[in-house]
């Protein structure tokens, strides 16, 4: 009996220090995530005009990159707003975005209109936030945006030459 006593001890000390283990890493993950953000961010400053980055980075230090005029469109905190057009600037209609949250869970989706403008109507909590673009024959830079709160400005996003 007391052989099983120790089997179970042992193991519950294993799992214990399985999860600490679990979520120390979990922590270094997020931490990392941060500064590859960060880093991303700081080199999108340095990317001239004429080359399309292929992961974008839109936060309230960031949009002004990205910024782009949107008429009749009154957004509230933490809602995001967004232009779509392909590597030429032209507008694209009818493209569809899926919002998802840091676990990668779908949160929303929205469609692009005739002047290429992408509204996920409804605001959501603080977090950074993954939003993954689709239209046939397109392709699309990955898009993170980080809401904190405050109304983040429209931002243009710009299909990869093909």
């Amino acid at each position: 009996m007391e052989d099983k006593d120790k089997l179970i001890k042992d193991l519950q000390t294993t799992v214990d220090q399985l999860k600490a283990d679990n979520n120390k890493l979990g922590k270094q993950i997020q931490g990392l995530t941060i500064k590859v953000d960060e880093l991303i961010a700081k080199d999108l400053k340095k990317i001239p005009g004429n080359i399309v980055p292929r992961e974008v980075l839109v936060d309230s230090a960031t949009v002004k990159q990205y910024k782009t005029l949107v008429l009749g469109l009154i957004l509230e905190p933490n809602q995001v707003s967004m232009v779509i057009v392909d590597s030429n600037g032209n507008l694209l209609t009818d493209v569809v975005g899926i919002m998802k949250d840091s676990a990668g869970t779908p949160i929303r989706a929205s469609k692009s209109n005739k002047l290429g403008q992408m509204l996920f109507s409804s605001s959501v909590s603080n977090g950074r936030y993954k939003i993954a673009l689709s239209k046939k024959g397109y392709i699309f830079p990955r898009v993170t945006v980080v809401l904190d709160g405050n109304i983040l400005n429209s931002f243009e996003i710009r299909a990869l030459p093909n």
